[in-house]
């Protein structure tokens, strides 16, 4: 009988080094529980700041509200500002998603303008060089710029602004602002 005591104690003692083995493992799991809920908060507070920083700069419109927009109408060829009334529908999601939605008409025609002198610049760039790249790397290129209320050059030797057209020379930067004057000129005649 005594064998059997001593058994029955030693499975005794074996289940409360086990139930102290699982309470040390419970109290670990437990700090890394608190310690992964402090991450989700977090992660969760991140997340919340992005969206109300993200909101911030989301151009919105309200249901009903008046919107210009640059369209390209494909039977007269050419870009054109258009205003419309916003009903949440495709079209107005898909405008607004394309930062392609002005407030007022005065901002979509400086757009459109701005729009139509780069179309304009890269044609005159296909025309003149067009298997020159720019590269940030030290060597002369162009850039043309409006200012005092005329089209001129601009050297640039390390920079590369990416809304910027770039020419190879003075001849067809200046040659290519001859161009943009003298239509400017013709602009104003007529």
């Amino acid at each position: 009988m005594n064998n059997v005591n001593a058994n029955v104690e030693a499975y005794i003692n074996s289940l409360d080094t086990y139930i102290d083995v699982m309470k040390e493992e419970t109290a670990k799991l437990s700090g890394m529980i608190a310690k992964l809920n402090d991450i989700i908060q977090e992660i969760e507070a991140e997340k919340e700041r992005l969206i109300k920083e993200q909101n911030k700069s989301k151009f919105e419109l309200a249901q009903n509200e008046k919107y210009y927009f640059i369209n390209f109408l494909a039977r007269g060829s050419c870009l054109v500002v258009q205003k419309d009334i916003y009903v949440a529908a495709l079209g107005d999601r898909a405008r607004v998603d394309q930062n392609n939605c002005f407030k007022t008409e005065k901002i979509a025609k400086e757009v459109l303008d701005k729009i139509n002198l780069l179309l304009k610049l890269e044609r005159l760039h296909d025309i003149y060089c067009p298997d020159y790249k720019a590269e940030d790397d030290g060597n002369d290129k162009y850039r043309i710029v409006f200012c005092d209320g005329m089209y001129q050059w601009e050297q640039d030797d390390y920079t590369i602004d990416f809304l910027s057209v770039y020419f190879p020379t003075e001849e067809i930067a200046q040659n290519v602002c001859d161009i943009l004057n003298s239509e400017e000129q013709s602009n104003e005649i007529s």
